[in-house]
């Protein structure tokens, strides 16, 4: 990307049901429908500096819920937090 800042790779795996990824209250990626485990991936340029990260996961059957959650970068650390 540049100086500035640097590729971010989100990747959602094995998602049954739906799950999207938001960066910073933008949507980034993600599956949706009632489906069998799906996958997404998406690299986009991100700055540096704090950003906010939220992933939705919903599962609309009563079992079978999976959802793997991966993000890479060359400089990435995640704070988990709550709200």
């Amino acid at each position: 990307m540049g100086p500035g800042g640097e590729q971010v790779t989100f990747s959602l795996t094995a998602v049954d049901d739906m799950a999207f990824v938001y960066v910073d209250e933008t949507y980034v990626c993600g599956t949706g429908g009632v489906q069998p485990a799906g996958s997404a991936t998406c690299t986009i340029p991100i700055l540096y500096g704090n950003h906010t990260l939220e992933v939705f996961y919903v599962d609309m059957a009563v079992v079978g819920a999976s959802l793997n959650f991966n993000v890479t970068g060359p400089s990435i650390v995640v704070t988990p937090g709550g709200g």
